[in-house]
């Protein structure tokens, strides 16, 4: 099984004696690495809804924001200005049919 994990967890790996098999991803398979990191993260998630699994959830999203060029503080305005327009999802609303 290949998987992108944390910048630490391969030393963190070595300090408990264990010798985890790495390599680096190469450029253009860091954003594909980090969507199915994404993936799975919100896999956890819904297993296991806590502040924890959330904060993964967010620190992928701004890996990626990164890695595709987008400010974080520029990804904040761009969510505040469509919640403004369109709403977040605090009510609750379902829309059914078309």
């Amino acid at each position: 099984m290949e998987k992108l994990v944390r910048d630490r967890i391969p030393e963190i790996m070595k300090q408990k004696s264990l010798n985890p098999k790495i390599t680096i991803a190469k450029p253009n398979e860091i954003e594909k690495l980090l969507i199915n990191k994404l993936k799975e993260e919100t896999q956890e998630f819904e297993e296991t809804p806590c502040k924890e699994e959330l904060a993964d959830i967010l620190e992928v999203v701004q890996a990626l924001a990164v890695h595709i060029n987008i400010d974080l503080k520029e990804l904040e305005r761009f969510r505040k200005n469509k919640a403004n327009k369109r709403g977040a999802f605090t009510k609750g609303f379902i829309l059914h049919g078309k």
